[in-house]
């Protein structure tokens, strides 16, 4: 069992730049970064900020604007630059591994590898990768009552093949998450959320994690963190031994792990306009800037 007190004791934050403490945030349509500290506030672009590539040197944008929807990745390393444009018709992301990225089109999810060879898995909703990259998970209905888990033909992050293989489908999950590259955290309306072993099919209750709604997981796989729909708050929870961490009121579903998995940034609104907090979990908050919490630096 870890030792939070130790471990929250030993975290520094210098106050020269260190970019592995960088957090994107908007204000306004703009994308500025700020150190976790409140420093270095410093404008990014004129496009609305979207997320981090796993990386960490880049994030994607949107041209709030242009009436094609134009998504622009950013390198932010020795210099903020446009380095790419592509047209960005629905939800984008990228796999966790960097590997692939996804978007929603009119015939289904296109996944592309490095090589920019593409597959499409027919559907047009919600998917998330799983850690390693192997699967991804699809939500049939907004309601999230029919998901479907597809095997990607993958190897060394590329497409070896064309098929794709339905491997399990669920019922009634509601809004989920991957856990690790077998379990997932599932979140059904109006019910108790369970972790799922997607193989074998078991089931283990979380009565600590209620009502679950846009789930983070801790890099370090210790915590989940996500928005409580029915105390309207955030919560980070042991999910391991189904414990309580800590309550965060006051806040907007916008925040994002610090890649030492010890402090979170959030958005709360007060005083008529959005401010970012980060808070460890102690519950010890520090207010850094203005504007609504994107990502912070992966590390």
């Amino acid at each position: 069992m870890i030792n939070l007190e130790d471990e929250l004791r030993n975290i520094k934050v210098s106050k020269k730049h260190n970019r592995r403490e960088d957090i994107l945030i908007q204000i306004s349509s703009s994308s500025y970064l700020v150190d976790s500290n409140g420093e270095n506030l410093r404008f990014a672009s004129d496009k609305l900020p979207i997320s981090w590539h796993p990386n960490g040197d880049m994030f994607l944008a949107y041209d709030f604007n242009n009436k094609n929807k134009y998504s622009i990745i950013f390198e932010v390393y020795p210099e903020i630059k446009e380095v790419n444009t592509g047209k960005l018709l629905s939800a984008f992301a990228y796999s966790p591994k960097g590997n692939l990225t996804a978007e929603i089109e009119s015939h289904g999810i296109k996944i592309t590898d490095k090589q920019k060879k593409s597959i499409i898995i027919p559907s047009k909703k919600e998917f998330v990768f799983s850690p390693d990259e192997e699967y991804i998970l699809t939500s049939e209905s907004f309601l999230g009552d029919k998901n479907i888990i597809y095997e990607l033909p993958l190897q060394e992050g590329k497409f070896y093949g064309e098929n794709i293989r339905s491997m399990r489908e669920i019922e009634n999950i509601g809004f989920f998450h991957w856990l690790d590259n077998t379990n997932i955290i599932v979140s059904p309306s109006f019910e108790n959320s369970y972790i799922l072993d997607i193989f074998n099919g078991d089931k283990r209750e979380l009565i600590n994690a209620p009502a679950m709604v846009n789930v983070e997981v801790s890099p370090d796989k210790q915590f989940i963190l996500f928005c409580d729909f029915n105390s309207e708050c955030l919560r980070v929870v042991d999910y391991k031994n189904d414990k309580n961490v800590l309550t965060i009121y006051d806040t907007q579903a916008y925040f994002s792990w610090a890649p030492d998995s010890r402090r979170i940034a959030f958005t709360r609104y007060e005083n008529k306009d959005f401010q970012v907090y980060i808070t460890d979990l102690r519950g010890d908050e520090m207010k850094i800037a203005k504007g609504v919490v994107r990502g912070w630096r992966p590390k």
